[in-house]
């Protein structure tokens, strides 16, 4: 979880990590550049499973999140940007459909939409099959790309180029295709928030 600048979005971002019935996880929150560090998560960051990567100024989302997977220790890693929130059971589900299926590189969900106070607005587009979200792929990403989890490996051997600037999950969730199944799962586990001030 990368975040470039403290807002009350984040705390609850975190929250959402720390009631995951899978209880076997670690996060790990990149502080792009704010130099707060825990302060800037508030209590939900003193929990010993948070973990903070401090990098001097904003590198940019692909750098952050790169120093995310390379901090990482787990078999699995799950992407979640600061301003959404994840369903309980979204981390047990996911890791489960990768477990069940070795073709599989990275599980997406479906998600709902919320504003900037938490109100459900609606739903996110999402293609949930392998084909459906290979032929998408051609001209956008078939599912949010914060509900997307997947093997550490995959990650660490399609590293997120900061060329991309804004579309740098869409570049990686295409080369990701080129070697393995993507899907998302139809049950909804994440929370995308829409506001005026996100990045897009």
């Amino acid at each position: 979880m990368p975040f470039h600048r403290a807002t009350p979005f984040l705390p609850r971002a975190v929250e959402s990590v720390l009631h995951q019935t899978l209880h076997d996880w670690e996060l790990v929150a990149i502080d792009n550049g704010t130099g707060l560090g825990r302060a800037a998560i508030g209590p939900a960051g003193n929990d010993p499973r948070v973990r903070i990567v401090e990098i001097g100024e904003n590198a940019g989302i692909a750098r952050a999140r790169n120093a995310g997977v390379a901090a990482a220790r787990g078999e699995f890693v799950a992407l979640l940007d600061y301003d959404d929130v994840a369903w309980p059971g979204r981390l047990a589900a996911q890791v489960a459909a990768l477990r069940a299926d070795p073709s599989l590189g990275v599980v997406g969900c479906h998600a709902d939409c919320i504003d900037e106070t938490g109100r459900r607005i609606g739903w996110q587009f999402t293609l949930a099959t392998s084909r459906e979200q290979q032929l998408f792929l051609r001209y956008t990403m078939p599912a949010i790309a914060s509900g997307y989890t997947g093997h550490r490996r995959i990650f660490a051997q399609v590293p997120f180029r900061h060329e991309w600037d804004y579309a740098e999950d869409y570049d990686f969730l295409v080369r990701v295709s080129e070697q393995w199944r993507t899907v998302a799962l139809t049950e909804p586990l994440l929370s995308y928030r829409q506001y005026g001030e996100q990045s897009t």
